[in-house]
C-alpha cells in the first residue's frame, strides 16, 4: 500500500518512502478568466496551502442542498464538512482587484490565493444561508428561492413527528390559559376535577404538576417584562421592591415580595412564613436585597402594603442601602383614614342600618316597585371604597322610599338619613383621592400622592382626629423627594407649592449627590431656570401625558435632570397586587379568609400577575352578560347584613389601631422654634401649600 491517511482535523496524504507515486500540485481549478458564478460547486483553487483530496467516507445518497450553487467549496475543516466561500463576495473581491490573466501570470510561480482575502463560512447549509442572508451581494432572488426550498422540505417531514410537536405545544398553551383563568376568576384549584365539568366543556384535569410547571414559564416571561424598562431605556429608572403581609386563617403571617415597574407590572420573587414582628421581617427584606443586589438588578425603592413592613424596610435602608426610598403604599394610607371614619361607634350604626336596608331592596318584590337600575351595591371584605357606593346606593333609595317602606320589616329612624349623608359627606375627599390615584388612563407618581394628600388634608384640617394623623402619615415619606417630584410634574402649578427657587435647587442638589454624583450649584440653577423660563425642551411638555417619557426625552439637553425624574417617578406608589390573586386577602390583613400557605401562593402570583388585573367602580346592571362572573367573584366577599358588619368593623378597628402604634409618633417641636419644620427636616403638610388645592380632573394628571 503506497500511502496512507492520518486524520484529524483535516484530512493529509503521508508519502511512504520508496514509492514511484509523485503527487504534485492538483491542476489550477480556478482558470484566469472565471466568474464565480460559473464555478462547479465543488470546485477549489489551485493555490490551496493543503493537498486537496476527496473524502474517504463513502457519499451517502444525500441530495446536494441548493445553496452550494452559491458557494465554492474550499479545503476541509474537519472530518466532516468543508470551508465554503461566497460566490458572491468573491465575484466582488476579483472584479474590485481587477486581476486579470496577466496579473496572474506575473505573480511568482503562480502562488497567488484569490480566496485568501474572502472570510471562509462553515459548509453546512445553516451556516451558509445565514451567510447569504446578511450579504449584501445577494440578490432577494436568491434568498427568496432559498426560503421556499426550506419551506418545502419542512412539509416533506414526517407527518406524525409533525402532528406529535404540534399537540404538545397545543396542549400546553392550553394548560397554561386554563390556570390563568383559574387563578384570574379565583376558582378553586380542583374545579376541573368534577367529571362534569372535564365532559361538559371538554376541559384539561388541572393537577399541582401542570400548575408548576405554567407558573415556572409565566415567571420567567413576566420577569423578562417587569425588567424591559430598566433594560431597554436610555436612562435606568430601575424597579421597586413590593412587600406585602397578611395572616391567614391558620394564623400562618406570610410576606410576598416582588419587583414592580413604574407601569404596574409586578414579578413575584419570594414568599415566606415569618413572624410578625419587625426583627423577623428586617431579616427577610435584607436578605432579599442582597440577592437582588447580587444579581444586579435595580432596585430604586421599597413600598409597603402595612406600616410594620414599613417601618422595618425603613430601618434596613438607613443601616445598609441609604440610597433606597421607602415609602408606605398609599391605597393602604387612604383605606386607614376611610376607616377611622367608618368604625367610629356612630358610623358603625349607621352602616349597618344601610347594609341592611340594600339588602333588602335586591328582593324581587322591592324590586319590582323601584325605577329600574335601582340595585344597591352591597359593601365587600376586599375593596374599603366600596362602602362609599354602598352609602351612595343607599341615598338613591331615598326619594323611593314611599314605595319601599311597606316591605321592611321595621321603619327606619327618623335621623337615619342625615347621618347617612354626614358619613357619605365626610368620606368625600378620601374617595376623590382614591378616583385620581386608581384612574385606569394612565401612571401615578409620587406627586400626585403629594397632591393627593394635600387636597384631603385641606379638607380635614379642622377634624380633630384625622388632621394630625395626616401630618403622621406625610413623615412616611421624604419630603424633599416627593416634593421634586412635585414640583418637575408639569401636569401641576408649581406656584401651588411654598418652595422657593433656593430650597429646590438645595433638594435637587441633596439627590443628585446621593444618587449619581456631585451637581454643581450652578449648573442645578441652570437648569431650574430653563424650567421656570420654559426654554427648549421644556416648552414641549403638551405633546407629553408621561412625565417619564418627556424626562427621557430631555437626556442629551440635561443628563443630570433626566436621571433624578426617571428615578423618582420608577418609584411605585403602589404595592403588587397580591389580594387581586389570593382570594380573601382584603383591607383587613390580619383576618385574611385564605389558607394558602408560602409554597402554595407563589405560583399562584405567578400566574394571576400575568393577567393584569383592572377595577371597576361602575355597578354591573342585570342586562350586563358578564353580571353572572361579577357576581362569583363577589358573592363571597359581600356584606349582607348588619351583623357581619359589625364582626368586621370591630377587626377592622383592632387592625388599624396595631398599624399605627408602629407608625413613628408626631416629633415634638418646641415652643419657641420655628413651627415651619420638624427636627427631621419636613415641614408640616398644611404649611407647604401655599393656596387652596384646586380640584385637578383625571385625565388633566
Amino acid at each position: 500500500m503506497p500511502a496512507s491517511i492520518a486524520m484529524n482535523d483535516t484530512l493529509h496524504l503521508v508519502q511512504f518512502p520508496g514509492t514511484s507515486e509523485d503527487l504534485g500540485p492538483p491542476p489550477n481549478l480556478l482558470p484566469h478568466d472565471a466568474s464565480p458564478s460559473t464555478l462547479d460547486p465543488f470546485d477549489i483553487p489551485s493555490s490551496s496551502p493543503r493537498p486537496v483530496l476527496k473524502s474517504h467516507m463513502p457519499q451517502t445518497g444525500r441530495p446536494r442542498h441548493p445553496v452550494w450553487k452559491y458557494f465554492v467549496r474550499g479545503e476541509k475543516q474537519n472530518r466532516f464538512h468543508y470551508r465554503a466561500y461566497c460566490r458572491f463576495c468573491v465575484e466582488d473581491d476579483t472584479a474590485a482587484k481587477g486581476t486579470t490573466p496577466a496579473d496572474d501570470a506575473g505573480d511568482a510561480a503562480g502562488t497567488s490565493d484569490p480566496l485568501s482575502k474572502i472570510p471562509p463560512t462553515r459548509g453546512v447549509s445553516g451556516d451558509m444561508l445565514k451567510h447569504l442572508e446578511q450579504c449584501h451581494l445577494c440578490p432577494a432572488s436568491v434568498l427568496e428561492e432559498l426560503r421556499a426550498h426550506t419551506k418545502r422540505v419542512e412539509e416533506q417531514l414526517p407527518h406524525k413527528q409533525r402532528s406529535i410537536q404540534a399537540q404538545q405545544e397545543s396542549t400546553r398553551q392550553t394548560l397554561i390559559q386554563l390556570w390563568k383563568a383559574t387563578v384570574s376568576a379565583g376558582l378553586d384549584m380542583s374545579w376541573t376535577q368534577d367529571p362534569r365539568v372535564t365532559e361538559t366543556l371538554k376541559l384539561l384535569p388541572l393537577t399541582p404538576t401542570d400548575m408548576e410547571a405554567a407558573a415556572r414559564e409565566l415567571a420567567q416571561t413576566q420577569l423578562e417584562k417587569v425588567k424591559e424598562g430598566m433594560l431597554n431605556s436610555t436612562i435606568k429608572g430601575g424597579l421597586t421592591l413590593s412587600i406585602n403581609s397578611w395572616t391567614t386563617r391558620s394564623r400562618q403571617h406570610l410576606l410576598a415580595f416582588s419587583l414592580m415597574n413604574s407601569d404596574g407590572d409586578a414579578c413575584a420573587i419570594s414568599v415566606v412564613e415569618t413572624a410578625l414582628t419587625s426583627d423577623a421581617i428586617k431579616v427577610h427584606i435584607r436578605k432579599v436585597l442582597q440577592t437582588l443586589q447580587d444579581d444586579n438588578v435595580c432596585i430604586v425603592g421599597i413600598v409597603a402594603d402595612s406600616l410594620l413592613a414599613w417601618a422595618a424596610a425603613s430601618h434596613v435602608q438607613t443601616s445598609a442601602f441609604p440610597e433606597l426610598l421607602v415609602v408606605p403604599c398609599i391605597s393602604m394610607l387612604l383605606t386607614t383614614l376611610m376607616a377611622m371614619l367608618l368604625t367610629s361607634k356612630d358610623s358603625i350604626a349607621t352602616i349597618g342600618t344601610a347594609i341592611d336596608l340594600c339588602a333588602w331592596c335586591r328582593n324581587p318584590a322591592i324590586q319590582a316597585v323601584l325605577p329600574p337600575g335601582h340595585m344597591p351595591q352591597m359593601p365587600n371584605r376586599r375593596d374599603a371604597i366600596s362602602y362609599v357606593h354602598c352609602l351612595a346606593s343607599c341615598l338613591s333609595l331615598e326619594p323611593s322610599m314611599s314605595l319601599i317602606e311597606p316591605h321592611l320589616p321595621h321603619p327606619l329612624d327618623a335621623s337615619f338619613w342625615s347621618q347617612v349623608h354626614a358619613l357619605h359627606t365626610s368620606l368625600q375627599p378620601v374617595a376623590e383621592a382614591h378616583r385620581l390615584l386608581h384612574h385606569p388612563t394612565g401612571s401615578r407618581t409620587l406627586s400626585h400622592v403629594m397632591y393627593a394628600l394635600g387636597r384631603v388634608h385641606q379638607a380635614y384640617a379642622d377634624h380633630t382626629e384625622l388632621s394630625p394623623l395626616l401630618d403622621r402619615m406625610w413623615r412616611l415619606y421624604e419630603m424633599p423627594a416627593i416634593v421634586l417630584a412635585y414640583r418637575f410634574d408639569f401636569h401641576f402649578d408649581p406656584s401651588w407649592v411654598a418652595a422657593d427657587a433656593a430650597t429646590i435647587a438645595a433638594y435637587f442638589s441633596t439627590y443628585s449627590s446621593r444618587w449619581f454624583g456631585t451637581t454643581t450649584l450652578s449648573r442645578v440653577q441652570d437648569i431650574l431656570h430653563a424650567v421656570e423660563t420654559k426654554a427648549f425642551p421644556f416648552d414641549c411638555t403638551r405633546d407629553y401625558h408621561d412625565v417619564s417619557s418627556f424626562y427621557s426625552f430631555v437626556a442629551n439637553s440635561y443628563p443630570e435632570l433626566c436621571a433624578l425624574c426617571c428615578r423618582l417617578y420608577a418609584i411605585s406608589i403602589f404595592a403588587a397586587p397580591v389580594a387581586s390573586v389570593v382570594r380573601g386577602i382584603g383591607y383587613v390583613a390580619s383576618h385574611a379568609a385564605t389558607r394558602h400557605n408560602a409554597k402554595a401562593v407563589l405560583p399562584l402570583l405567578h400566574i394571576g400577575f400575568t393577567t393584569k388585573a383592572k377595577s371597576t367602580e361602575t355597578a354591573t346592571l342585570p342586562p350586563d352578560v358578564h353580571r353572572w362572573l361579577h357576581a362569583h367573584d363577589n358573592q363571597a366577599h359581600m356584606l349582607f347584613t348588619a351583623a357581619e358588619w359589625k364582626v368586621l368593623a370591630v377587626q377592622w378597628k383592632a387592625y388599624v389601631h396595631a398599624e399605627l402604634d408602629a407608625m413613628p409618633p408626631s416629633p415634638q417641636v418646641p415652643p419657641d422654634a420655628d413651627s415651619s419644620a420638624d427636627s427631621t427636616g419636613n415641614s408640616p403638610l398644611l404649611q407647604l401649600f401655599a393656596t387652596a388645592l384646586p380640584h385637578v380632573t383625571l385625565d388633566d394628571a
